[in-house]
């Protein structure tokens, strides 16, 4: 019995050791159409097999007119972090990305979710708060009426993360729509 584990696992480790060194013979294949020399586009390396495709992101729309933002920042409120930047900005350039403050911004025509809220940072769209976080806020969002909603925010010291201080529903609740609750974003 004892003999016939251990033909298993060698088996196992057979198969396991087979499959990288086709993995590995595969990568140092040449391509099947040998590269354009008369192509000027990019200069052929030795050795490359594929390609480097660019990694995609999502163009953002241009900014909302944050002018005439309301401002939620007095609001209490707690940190959640960004959803979805990995789309919209990508892992080299978050250094750029995140600061003090965002502006949340309600997307109703989104295709994936009605309740929608983007995330802002002064020139691009950054990601999404989380859909359930959206489904109890923009229904006030909404009520409250304004193109966009000035908050708090940090960005991360490892800038992997973003994140939002989103106002407790509460104090959404209890805003009243006047003009001494807007505030200047510049």
């Amino acid at each position: 019995m004892g003999a016939l584990l251990v033909l298993a696992c060698l088996c196992l480790i057979g198969v396991i050791a087979g499959r990288a060194l086709w993995r590995a013979t595969d990568r140092l294949k040449p391509p099947l159409d040998p590269p354009d020399p008369t192509s000027p586009s990019r200069p052929a390396t030795a050795g490359a097999h594929r390609p480097q495709r660019p990694k995609a992101t999502r163009p953002s729309p241009l900014p909302p007119d944050f002018a005439d933002a309301l401002d939620l920042r007095q609001l209490s409120a707690g940190r959640h972090r960004v959803k979805g930047t990995f789309a919209y900005v990508p892992a080299g350039r978050r250094r750029d990305v995140g600061g003090i403050e965002y502006w949340l911004v309600r997307e109703p025509s989104n295709p994936h979710d009605s309740n929608a809220v983007a995330v802002w940072d002064t020139t691009r769209k950054v990601g999404y708060i989380s859909a359930a976080k959206a489904s109890l806020l923009a229904p006030e969002l909404d009520r409250v009426n304004a193109p966009a909603f000035r908050v708090n925010g940090e960005s991360s010291a490892d800038k992997i993360a973003l994140h939002v201080h989103l106002p407790h529903i509460k104090g959404v609740r209890a805003l009243q729509i006047n003009s001494s609750t807007k505030g200047d974003t510049e």
